[in-house]
């Protein structure tokens, strides 16, 4: 098999292949992704064709710019693909330190913090002094800020010291969080310093305030504001050549110094020597700086705690190991990788073969697993196995997306556009394997949340057949057909939604929207159940027509709307009622209205059950939803029923309940027997 010799001159690549191997033996791993098949297109200087030569006269800087930084962003490509292939071949990463060389690491950052907190001590007397001595503005502003230096550099210790300090129980997952946390309370007490010295610099410039020094008082701010920055100048050396980000902000803190401190001497020794406003103009300009500094460094961790998605390199080379992880793995499903503090966690979605045996499919995702995590950007990861790729996303983001439903509707109402088919399902069609990956955003299980997909692209570089697979790129009839279908059962289940929020509210003033039903709508409580729209609109008009003639005021509340399933949709609600006669107290009783929607996302059942009275009466199982008659309050979201017989009371409820009753009976919908009512 021939291989490759790449050599890089400037902007250029020449590819050479070297001598063949014949007597090589075949590759055994014929289904694994092999660099050889991946290579830079070659550019040689001396062979060009006409078109070639002649676009040379068009190009421009800024193109030649743009074109080698495709080239170098395929090169970091190919080289992320090289280390998942040391990975795979040797079981690690390379680079990747020993136990013991950790300890030895972790050992050397708390020596540079504990430095750094003891150095910013002594230079903070230093300068205290300093500002004594000068009364400069700049000086004074830099001297504020060592005193910061100090609490922030408690703060970092603190935070470094707690993640030192493991604890399973109360965070199971690890304290690295805490690293961005005290990162951005330091920058955020930074910022407010700048803020600060911005004001009292403002303010002696309308004051028109100067600064006068004599000769010796020059002379020690001088040399200790010079002393103050070659320490800190040292020690931003120092701190710069650890990779812990709690050592690193105290290399970004010793070089906010330096540029502070360097300011600050300069501008008090310029406003001594020529014009006194220069020293409060320097104070301004170190406000500034402070200010602009750290607030980028609070936006960078905000980032780094609100699960940012990973760049789409870092998605490819994992998407590159995980298919050459194991001969078995059939289809990715999903690759995320998202930001959850300073490293990544990493969530995949594998299929293997049906008929796979559960130890050796547990093996190969475990496996799996511990070759994302050693990965030196990946804290955690979780490996997801299944047979079969065509389900929805597995996953919720918002409960609460179904408390909204104009906003639901809203969304569903443009769910048939091109783009979205290629966001929101997990399709066969869709399955190539470097065409397409899943991003940081989680999907939602019958909320309807669009799912984010971001397409990856290994950046023109073509990739090898897939194992017994094969690629399409475009739906069939049938795929259309279907998606037009959800598309459809999604825009009137928000419909459907909606409405009954407005109509049940509504339910004894004005009759339903009846738009939502199926012509064949059934109702349903625990012992009666009646079929047709006829029916169904029957017993809502009895419902309104006896509770204005026997109650005073009657209302419906709903309490929750929630979906448990795709395909149906429940109620809970409060029934209350004020009796016309004035012996009788008003009472109240809740329940739930169970509604299942067909393919089409129309309503076809409507089930009432688990309802429960507030009368203090002695609680007898119920024999009917239609024994609207006394029992005790709810104690559950969900109780059970509640009510005693129907003719043991004599009472508004229970003549509405006979008038509504007997409304049905003249319909003959029902027959009576054995004081149980049936379907006729």
């Amino acid at each position: 098999m021939a291989t490759e010799h790449i050599t890089r001159t400037g902007d250029e690549y020449n590819v050479e292949l070297l001598p063949s191997d014949d007597d090589a033996p075949p590759l055994e791993s014929s289904w694994r992704l092999n660099l050889d098949a991946f290579q830079l297109p070659s550019s040689t200087g001396g062979r060009h064709d006409g078109r070639t030569r002649f676009s040379r006269y068009f190009r421009t800087p800024r193109k030649e710019r743009r074109v080698s930084e495709y080239y170098k962003k395929q090169e970091r490509l190919l080289e992320g693909f090289n280390e998942m292939e040391t990975i795979h071949e040797n079981g690690f990463a390379s680079g990747v330190p020993t136990e013991e060389e950790m300890k030895k690491l972790a050992k050397s950052e708390r020596l540079a913090v504990h430095i750094s907190n003891a150095t910013n001590l002594v230079l903070f007397v230093a300068k205290v002094y300093a500002s004594m001595e000068s009364r400069s503005m700049a000086v004074i502003a830099s001297t504020l800020d060592s005193l910061l230096d100090l609490l922030s550099g408690f703060i970092l210790w603190f935070t470094a010291n707690a993640m030192r300090k493991p604890n399973q129980f109360h965070y199971p997952i690890g304290k690295r969080r805490m690293q961005p946390v005290g990162i951005i309370v330091f920058a955020s007490v930074m910022a407010t310093l700048g803020l600060q010295v911005l004001l009292e610099s403002g303010r002696q410039l309308v004051a028109k305030s100067g600064i006068h020094m004599n000769s010796t008082e020059e002379k020690w701010m001088i040399g200790i504001m010079v002393s103050v920055t070659i320490v800190k100048f040292l020690l931003m050396l120092y701190c710069r050549g650890f990779q812990n980000e709690i050592v690193r902000a105290y290399a970004q803190d010793h070089l906010f110094d330096v540029v502070t401190n360097s300011i600050g001497l300069a501008t008090a020794v310029l406003a001594v020597k020529f014009y006194w406003w220069i020293d409060p103009t320097g104070a301004i300009l170190i406000a500034l700086y402070t200010i602009a500094t750290w607030a980028r460094t609070v936006l960078e961790n905000v980032h780094s705690l609100i699960g940012r998605s990973a760049p789409p390199d870092f998605l490819a080379k994992l998407t590159f190991l995980i298919w050459n992880h194991h001969e078995q793995i059939k289809h990715i499903d999903t690759v995320r990788a998202y930001t959850f503090g300073s490293h990544y966690f990493v969530e995949v979605d594998i299929v293997l073969p049906e008929d796979m045996r559960l130890q050796e499919a547990h093996n190969i995702g475990e496996t799996l697993q511990e070759k994302l995590e050693q990965l030196a950007e990946v804290e955690r990861a979780f490996v997801h196995i299944d047979f079969e790729f065509t389900h929805r996303p597995e996953h919720k983001r918002n409960k609460d997306e179904l408390s909204n439903p104009a906003a639901m509707a809203f969304l569903l109402s443009n769910l048939s556009s091109p783009s979205i088919h290629l966001q929101t399902g997990k399709y066969p069609n869709l399955k190539p394997i470097f065409s397409q990956s899943l991003s940081s955003s989680s999907s939602v299980s019958y909320e309807f949340v669009e799912e984010n997909l971001s397409t990856l692209s290994l950046l023109s570089i073509q990739s090898p057949p897939l194992k017994d697979t094969q690629v399409q790129t475009r739906h069939s009839s049938q795929d259309k057909h279907n998606n037009h279908d959800r598309d459809e059962f999604y825009i009137n289940l928000g419909v459907a939604v909606r409405t009954l929020r407005e109509d049940l509210p509504l339910l004894f003033t004005r009759d339903l929207n009846y738009d939502i039903y199926r012509d064949d709508i059934t109702f349903v409580d625990p012992m009666n159940t009646f079929t047709g729209m006829d029916n169904y609109k029957i017993i809502f008009w009895a419902l309104r027509f006896h509770g204005k003639i026997l109650f005073r005021d009657i209302s419906l509340e709903i309490f929750r709307v929630w979906q448990p399933s795709e395909n149906m949709i429940l109620i809970r609600w409060n029934l209350k009622g004020v009796p016309r006669v004035p012996w009788e107290a008003k009472g109240e009783f809740q329940g739930t209205s169970r509604y299942k929607l067909d393919r089409n996302g129309k309503i076809y059942e409507h089930k009432v059950d688990n309802l429960a009275f507030n009368f203090p009466q002695q609680l007898k199982p119920a024999a009917s939803v239609l024994d609207l008659v006394t029992a005790s309050p709810a104690s559950s979201p969900n109780p059970t029923f509640f009510f005693s017989p129907v003719d043991s009371y004599s009472s508004s409820w229970v003549k509405f309940y006979q008038a509504v009753r007997g409304t049905l009976e003249t319909e003959d919908m029902f027959v009576t027997t054995d004081c149980l009512v049936t379907c006729s």
